[in-house]
């Protein structure tokens, strides 16, 4: 860990309950904001798009890790802070749950199309290559010749 994100860890650390939690709803809405433009992007066919929001929501995730351990080191925190705080902070991370479910499933969905285009073109693309099996000179089905194979990768990162 760096100086800067130190000393904004310190600082988190050292601000009263309310505050802290208070943080932490404002990363969770931010979170489900981008899960959910993301969500969109999917669900509207345009997974290129996510690259948009790509750097935001590594910074909210960071965020909110930094948040949840701190909590998690210091649970009395949510017994000092106002209860309709901490029911709304219950809330925003169960809906963010909830989004990054339905995230998680249109993604998967994705990876399994794409999956499933790389394996249809190279089936495709080994049939064209292969030589139409036949009946040779002496009424034999003819051998056919050995192709040189040829690469085919997919990329993992969806």
């Amino acid at each position: 860990m760096t100086a800067a994100p130190r000393s904004n860890y310190t600082a988190i650390e050292a601000a009263p309950p309310r505050e802290r939690v208070e943080r932490l709803i404002s990363v969770t809405d931010h979170l489900m904001r981008i899960v959910e433009q993301e969500s969109t992007f999917l669900r509207n066919k345009e997974p290129y798009r996510i690259e948009e929001v790509h750097e935001e929501k590594l910074r909210l995730t960071s965020d909110y890790a930094m948040d949840i351990g701190l909590l998690g080191k210091t649970p009395h925190i949510l017994d000092q802070a106002p209860a309709e705080i901490v029911s709304r902070l219950k809330s925003n991370m169960k809906q963010l749950s909830e989004k990054l479910t339905e995230n998680e499933k249109l993604l998967g969905a994705l990876k399994e199309a794409s999956e499933d285009l790389i394996k249809n073109v190279a089936r495709i693309a080994a049939r064209e290559r292969r030589p139409a099996a036949g009946y040779g000179n002496s009424g034999q089905m003819s051998d056919l010749p050995k192709t040189a194979p040829s690469a085919l990768s997919l990329d993992r990162q969806i």
